[in-house]
């Protein structure tokens, strides 16, 4: 079975992991109480609120591509549309990276950040980035049937839509300048994790036998419905 991650990115792709990692850790435990961080916020966050403050209606609107409906409907659409491509490995990426790492930022690291801070990370920042970093994965992955313009449009697309619902939620007061960051570094690093752990020797030799079985199926199935041939039957 196909990598889903370019043997040329796995150096990148650990650094990246690893400095989400850091960062999480970092601003979660020591550095979201310091008073210098809640000015940086503070003014961040104000200038975030007056540059929106005309336009509610569509920071609601997009603030909603991060919530659990708008989430659980990409995350449907991936599996489906990797199962329909015979990408066992896209579809289990898109079907744990995208509920896990929500639920992570939902029942993990937000009980456990420092008081007053319950926010850290944000959930709406976790999904779509988590989404977004799925999408740029399988469509990084060798053999794509896609020009490479249009996967680098569709990668933008999903990041800038990640950016989107950061600026949403800042502007709307639900979340500040470092919850959001915090919430894209979980979801950026929950899938990288994922793709990391299924592209390790044996998950993809488990995954290419559980792949050939699969594509197996509709043929023995139909054999098994056709049955043996007729005696009478002229072609038997």
């Amino acid at each position: 079975m196909t990598a889903l991650l370019p043997a040329w990115t796995r150096r990148a792709v650990v650094t990246v992991l690893t400095c989400c990692a850091i960062f999480v850790a970092a601003v979660g435990q020591v550095v979201n109480g310091l008073p210098r961080t809640q000015r940086l916020d503070t003014v961040a966050d104000l200038a975030v609120m007056r540059a929106v403050s005309q336009h509610q209606d569509v920071m609601h609107l997009v603030a909603g591509l991060g919530e659990k409906a708008a989430v659980s409907v990409l995350t449907a659409v991936l599996v489906l549309v990797c199962l329909a491509l015979r990408r066992l490995n896209g579809a289990l990426l898109a079907a744990i990276a995208m509920p896990v790492a929500p639920a992570l930022t939902e029942f993990a690291l937000k009980p456990a950040s420092p008081d007053g801070y319950a926010s850290f990370p944000s959930g709406h920042t976790t999904a779509t980035f988590a989404g977004a970093t799925v999408v740029c994965v399988l469509l990084a992955a060798p053999g794509t049937r896609i020009s490479r313009l249009w996967r680098l449009a569709l990668a933008l697309g999903g990041l800038v839509a990640g950016v989107a619902v950061a600026v949403a939620v800042i502007g709307l007061g639900m979340h500040s300048l470092t919850d959001a960051v915090g919430g894209a570094a979980v979801g950026i690093g929950v899938a990288l994790s994922v793709a990391l752990l299924l592209d390790l020797p044996p998950t993809r030799r488990l995954l290419t036998l559980i792949g050939g079985a699969l594509g197996e199926l509709p043929r023995r199935i139909a054999g098994h419905t056709s049955g043996p041939p007729s005696p009478n039957d002229p072609a038997a």
